[in-house]
């Protein structure tokens, strides 16, 4: 059975560039929603709207995912689990797997600094963010607590250690 990391973290913190890291040092298969949703549906301004859609997508690529796993294909998804809730619903989706989440835990004014450098460079499958919308979006992010396991993100030696990757 392949191994799942599950990505945490507010936006701009470096889930994508974490996640392209395992693709390209491990052979993990990286699936984003950003690139799901913006590929797919552009930009979209209503939130209800884009929280269906998105919940769609991620169905979608958990179906997939589990798939893979089943062929011993290692996956990271570069979602954000923002919530307790999410979190905890996720962990019953993939119960029966070999699964972590990777807390990337950092301030805000340095996730900020990112996401000033990451919006003179966009990707076509990459979001502009104003600080009015890094704020916002960052105060729905849910700290860990203590009941939750993860691994906190500190370095890439680290985490090679952490999730036993050779």
């Amino acid at each position: 059975m392949g191994k799942l990391v599950l990505l945490c973290g507010k936006p701009g913190c470096g889930k994508t560039t974490l996640a392209k890291f395992l693709e390209d040092k491990f052979n993990f298969l990286h699936f984003s929603a950003d690139e799901f949703m913006l590929n797919l549906f552009g930009e979209i301004q209503n939130r209800v709207e884009f929280e269906d859609k998105l919940k769609k997508c991620k169905n979608i690529i958990y179906d997939i995912t589990k798939r893979l796993l089943d062929k011993n294909i290692n996956v990271v998804l570069d979602f954000g689990f923002w919530t307790k809730n999410e979190r905890f619903d996720v962990s019953k989706i993939f119960a029966k797997y070999d699964f972590v989440f990777v807390y990337l835990k950092l301030k805000d004014d340095e996730i900020f600094k990112r996401i000033e450098n990451r919006n003179k460079l966009l990707g076509e499958s990459e979001y502009f963010m104003d600080k009015e919308t890094f704020k916002f979006l960052s105060s729905k992010f849910e700290d860990f607590g203590k009941d939750e396991n993860c691994i906190i993100y500190e370095n890439d030696n680290k985490l090679i250690k952490d999730l036993n990757l050779k």
